[in-house]
């Protein structure tokens, strides 16, 4: 949880990607909306990257499964925008949205190929045409 606020219980992302699931940690993010239906408390996603993808679909879908809200893309900024106030607004606009918007835009949209190859003695690992060993003793 990032934020209470009265009975609803935030979590904000920056955004949800494909490789969620293999962080070892996705069925703690999808048990997150039925914890806080099951505590009294409405669970609101706010995901700022409106990139779709099927782990953003199955998250959303959780939240509001359980008596919870999703806001995703432009709706997440309208959303913080409005209960944050006029003054508070324009904070959020120019020290927290400038400089995120400008942090996605340069993350790169394609990463490059990872391998790792696990010997006896040792573990290769490729990331793209860069290629580096650990020797275990």
């Amino acid at each position: 949880m990032d934020c209470l606020r009265g009975q609803s219980a935030y979590e904000i992302k920056i955004r949800v990607t494909i490789a969620a699931s293999g962080q070892g940690r996705w069925q703690e993010e999808l048990a997150y909306p039925a914890d806080c239906d099951a505590s009294g408390y409405a669970p609101v996603l706010v995901v700022f990257d409106g990139t779709d993808n099927p782990k953003l679909s199955e998250l959303r879908d959780a939240f509001i499964s359980h008596g919870g809200q999703a806001y995703i893309g432009e709706e997440a900024w309208t959303h913080l925008e409005s209960e944050a106030g006029p003054t508070m607004g324009l904070f959020v606009d120019n020290y927290i949205r400038g400089p995120l918007d400008d942090l996605l835009d340069q993350t790169p949209t394609d990463l490059p190929e990872v391998s790792l190859l696990l010997k006896e003695d040792s573990i290769h690992i490729r990331v793209g045409t860069e290629n580096s060993q650990i020797y275990r003793t």
